[in-house]
């Protein structure tokens, strides 16, 4: 499809419309669960924990990282051909790139700490205490070291500056997102 991007050249493909569709039905649908959730564990069962605040709270930032995706898509996410993405656009499309880690995390926390619930105080209880702890500081790390993938981290997203460095972002992505799978599953 044409045209989607800012600034690219005439009938350059993307996906950027798909990837608005997607982001638009699944925060839809997470919205709908969340508020069945709400109204079960709050209307009708009359108990409302603390993974429920963090689920509630969650979803408006994932509602948010849709936005921010969707955004993202207007500056470049989603193009078929990476030589499609004008360099006027970069800036504004790498800036975006920061805000998933934290949005993640929020879903892991909210399934651990509604684990406790059926748990009683025994080594399930603190594996999974183990497990909340080392997810936090896994996702925390990585936001850290996403921020900080350059030298000055301004570089990231802004061409302009030509002195410094960036380790690459491909390796540490690919490791990345290996360990959040293996919490994932784990979770």
């Amino acid at each position: 499809m044409s045209g989607w991007t800012y600034n690219a050249p005439s009938g350059s493909p993307s996906d950027g419309p798909q990837i608005t569709s997607i982001a638009v039905v699944f925060t839809a649908v997470a919205l709908i669960t969340v508020l069945l959730r709400v109204y079960v564990r709050g209307f009708m069962l009359k108990s409302v924990g603390a993974d429920d605040w963090i689920i509630v709270a969650t979803w408006i930032a994932s509602c948010g990282f849709a936005v921010v995706t969707v955004i993202q898509t207007k500056w470049g996410l989603g193009l078929k051909k990476i030589d499609d993405l004008p360099q006027q656009n970069y800036y504004n499309f790498m800036l975006l790139q920061f805000m998933g880690a934290p949005f993640i995390l929020g879903f892991k926390l909210s399934l651990l700490i509604s684990y406790l619930r059926f748990m009683a105080s025994g080594i399930w209880y603190k594996v999974t205490v183990g497990v909340a702890v080392a997810c936090t500081l896994f996702h925390l790390s990585f936001l850290i070291a996403q921020i900080n993938l350059c030298t000055p981290v301004r570089k990231q997203w802004d061409l302009s500056i030509t002195h410094g460095s960036c380790l690459k972002g491909v390796p540490m992505y690919t490791t990345m997102a290996s360990i959040t799978i293996v919490f994932d599953v784990v979770v």
